[in-house]
C-alpha cells in the first residue's frame, strides 16, 4: 500500500484557495470597469434636468377629522374611537404609492426632486485616492486569504486556517460588491455633475453661507413598495444599480444661495418637509431615504435634506456625536432662511436617531430667543431619538412645545441600537419609549414595539408601512394621537401622560 504525504494535498487546497481569491478580486475589478461608463474629467457639467414635482394621491387610510393639538390630556382617555380592523390597515399600508403621470416617465420610474443643505466638504472626484479607499478592504481580504492558504499548506491548525480562508473569501466578495457599487456611483457623479460630499466639516470663507445648497434627482423603480429601500443585493447577484429595480441617485447640483431660495419660491408650494438623518449615514444614502419617505408619505410640499457630516462608519460614533453638536447653528440658520427666504408657511421636520440632537439644539436656541407666540415649526417627528430622556424632559420639552405646533416621538423597546447607546451613556434613551414625560400638551409618545420586526429595530420610521402611514396622518391632518383610531392609549408612570401603541385587534368598546 502506498503512502501519500498530506502536505501535497494541503498545498493543492491552498493553491485552490489562492486561485479562488485571485479570481474574485480580478473579477471584481473587471466588472467595475466593464459595467461603469467611461469617465470624463471635464469641469463643464450639464445642468440638472429634473421632472416637476407631482401631487400625490390621498392617504390610503380613511380617518376622522383632527382635533386641535392642544386638547387636554384628560379628554383623550374618554373619547370613543371608531373601529378599524388591523388587517385592513395593513393591507392599505402595503399598497404601493402611485404618483400622477407627470411624475412618472415612460419606463414607470418615479422622479423625486430633493433639495439639500449640507455642511460637509466636497470630495475631489478627479483624484485616485477616493477610488483606492473603496478597494482597500478588498485587497485586505485577498491578503488575509493568501495568509490562510499558506497556513493550510504548511499544516498550521488546518481547521482554523481553513475557516479563516473561507471568511476571507466571503469578505473579499462582500467588499468587492460594495466597491463596485461605490465606483459606479462616483463615476456617474463625474459624468453628470462632478459633485459629491464627504464626511469632513465645511469651513467656509468669511461672510460666506455656512452650507452647500443644491438640488438632486432621485428615481424610484416602477414596482416600489412602501417602506422598501430597493438597493442592489449581493445574494441576488446584483452587481450594479438598475433604475428599473433600485432607488437611484441620478443627478446632484450645487446652487448659489440666492438661486436656491429663488427655486424654492418658484415651486409654488407653501410647505416644506426637512429630513435630518442620524449616525452612520452617507450623503447619497440620505438623499435616497429622503426621496423614499417623500414618495411613501405622499407628501405634496417641497422635500429637503439637511445632511450634517456623519462619517458613515459604524466605529465613528463619538466623532458623529461631536459633529451633530457642531452643526446646530448651521441648521438653525437654514430653517430660519427657509421661512424668510423660501416663503414657506409650514415647515415640518423629520429627525432620526442622533439627528434629533441637532433638532433639539435648534429648538433650544429658537425657544430661548424668540418671543413670538406663533410656533416657528409646524409638525415635528422624532424617530428613534438617541437623546437622554431626563435631559429631554428638563431642558427641551417645554421649549419644543413653544416652537412647534405638534410633535410625535416614535420609539421602540426593541431598538437594539439605542440599547447599545444606553449602555454607552449610562442613562435612558428617549427612543426606548421613555415614560419620563412632563405635562406637555402637544407631544405624543408612540410605541412601535408591537410592529417592529427588523434586525436592529432602529429604522422602522422608513421601513414599516404602518408607521409610515401613521406619520403621514400626523403630518397631513391628524396631529393628535387620540384622533388616529389604530392607536391605543396606555397610562405611563405619570398619570397625566399617555403612551400610544399600535392596536393589533381594536375592539368596539375601546376608548381613549
Amino acid at each position: 500500500m502506498s503512502f501519500v504525504h498530506p502536505r501535497p494535498r494541503r498545498a493543492r487546497i491552498a493553491a485552490k484557495l489562492l486561485a479562488a481569491t485571485a479570481i474574485a478580486g480580478a473579477s471584481a475589478v473587471s466588472v467595475t470597469y466593464t459595467l461603469t461608463p467611461s469617465v470624463s474629467t471635464s469641469s463643464n457639467s450639464q445642468p440638472v434636468v429634473i421632472s416637476s414635482e407631482a401631487n400625490q394621491q390621498p392617504s390610503t387610510i380613511e380617518v376622522s377629522e383632527a382635533s386641535p393639538a392642544s386638547e387636554s390630556v384628560d379628554s383623550r382617555k374618554s373619547t370613543a374611537k371608531p373601529q378599524i380592523p388591523a388587517h385592513a390597515l395593513a393591507q392599505s399600508a402595503l399598497q404601493p404609492r402611485q404618483s400622477e403621470k407627470r411624475d412618472v416617465d415612460e419606463l414607470g420610474r418615479k422622479h423625486v426632486r430633493v433639495y439639500f443643505a449640507t455642511d460637509r466638504t466636497k470630495m475631489d472626484l478627479n483624484g485616485s485616492w477616493i477610488y483606492m479607499r473603496l478597494w482597500i478592504p478588498v485587497f485586505m481580504g485577498v491578503v488575509l486569504a493568501a495568509v490562510m492558504a499558506i497556513g493550510i499548506a504548511v499544516g498550521i491548525q488546518r481547521w482554523i486556517t481553513g475557516l479563516g480562508a473561507a471568511t476571507a473569501l466571503v469578505m473579499t466578495v462582500f467588499f468587492s460588491h460594495e466597491a463596485i457599487l461605490g465606483t459606479k456611483y462616483l463615476r456617474l457623479l463625474v459624468q453628470s455633475s462632478n459633485v459629491a460630499f464627504g464626511s469632513s466639516r465645511l469651513h467656509p470663507q468669511a461672510n460666506a453661507y455656512p452650507l452647500h445648497l443644491g438640488v438632486s434627482e432621485v428615481t424610484l423603480p416602477p414596482n416600489h413598495q412602501a417602506g422598501a429601500m430597493e438597493r442592489p443585493n449581493l445574494l441576488a447577484l446584483e452587481w450594479k444599480e438598475d433604475d428599473r429595480k433600485h432607488i437611484t441617485l441620478q443627478r446632484v447640483e450645487v446652487l448659489e444661495p440666492d438661486t436656491f431660495f429663488q427655486q424654492l419660491q418658484s415651486s409654488n408650494r407653501d410647505s416644506a418637509l426637512v429630513f435630518i438623518h442620524g449616525y452612520n449615514v452617507r450623503f447619497d444614502d440620505a438623499l435616497r431615504r429622503t426621496a423614499q419617505l417623500t414618495a411613501d408619505l405622499g407628501y405634496e410640499g417641497v422635500p429637503l435634506l439637511y445632511s450634517w457630516p456623519s462619517s458613515g462608519k459604524t466605529l465613528s460614533y463619538t466623532r458623529d456625536e461631536a459633529n451633530v453638536a457642531w452643526t446646530v447653528p448651521h441648521l438653525e440658520e437654514f430653517l430660519t432662511d427657509l421661512r424668510s427666504k423660501g416663503k414657506f408657511k409650514k415647515i415640518h421636520l423629520v429627525a432620526h436617531s442622533m439627528g434629533n440632537r441637532a433638532l433639539l439644539g435648534v429648538v433650544e436656541r429658537m425657544g430661548l430667543r424668540e418671543s413670538t407666540n406663533a410656533p416657528l415649526l409646524s409638525r415635528v417627528v422624532m424617530a428613534a431619538p438617541d437623546v437622554d430622556s431626563n435631559e429631554f424632559q428638563s431642558r427641551f420639552a417645554k421649549l419644543l412645545e413653544k416652537v412647534s405646533e405638534a410633535t410625535a416621538v416614535y420609539g421602540s423597546r426593541n431598538d437594539r441600537a439605542l440599547q447599545l447607546s444606553e449602555t454607552i451613556h449610562g442613562y435612558d434613551r428617549l427612543g426606548l419609549v421613555s415614560e419620563l414625560f412632563g405635562t406637555v400638551a402637544n407631544i405624543d409618545m408612540i410605541d412601535t414595539s408591537p410592529l417592529d420586526l427588523s434586525l436592529l429595530g432602529h429604522s422602522y420610521y422608513g421601513e414599516n408601512p404602518l408607521v409610515i402611514d401613521d406619520m403621514k396622518a400626523f403630518l397631513q391632518h391628524q396631529p393628535s394621537a387620540r384622533t388616529r383610531p389604530w392607536l391605543s392609549a396606555e397610562p405611563s408612570v405619570q398619570p397625566s401622560r399617555l403612551i400610544w401603541k399600535f392596536v393589533a385587534n381594536p375592539s368596539p368598546t375601546e376608548t381613549r
